[in-house]
């Protein structure tokens, strides 16, 4: 068995769901924000505030560290995060047509947690339809490597 080499590159400590005071549901400020991750060494950050990209670039003028721009947004069958985006998607849309939008942006799809429609059914099926929609979805790692200066 061949000797383990030591690791060279160092290892990303990250959240990939955050959020500042431009969602309704945080009231943490950027500067707070990166004040935080730098304490806990937190190296990578998506912040996905809720149908606003606004928090995420205010970070990443401040940040020393990966911020990845996102937005969890508003569908019209529930909630759909987009990873690497360029630009804002506007809440309302289809799934499937926010879908396409943040992939025209080269962006990554996730899901978010389940939501129960008022008819009782789980709308993250008609999302999970929507993003399998398109069969060219790069895996997450693929694109987080790529965009931290890794191969892909």
């Amino acid at each position: 068995m061949p000797p383990r080499t030591r690791r060279t590159n160092p290892l990303l400590k990250a959240d990939l769901h955050t959020h500042t005071y431009f969602s309704p549901d945080s009231l943490t400020s950027p500067e707070k924000y990166v004040q935080t991750c730098l304490e806990r060494s937190i190296n990578c950050v998506a912040v996905t505030d809720h149908n606003d990209i606004g928090g995420a670039l205010a970070v990443e003028k401040l940040a020393s560290f990966k911020v990845i721009i996102g937005e969890e947004i508003e569908t019209s069958e529930g909630e759909i995060i987009g990873l690497f985006l360029q630009e804002k998607v506007p809440a309302g849309l289809s799934a499937e047509e926010t879908v396409q939008r943040i992939k025209e942006q080269g962006g990554l799809v996730c899901k978010t947690v389940p939501v129960v429609c008022d008819s009782g059914a789980i709308s993250r099926i008609r999302i999970a339809r929507a993003c399998h929609w398109s069969r060219r979805l790069p895996t997450a790692f693929s694109i987080i490597r790529r965009d931290i200066g890794g191969q892909g």
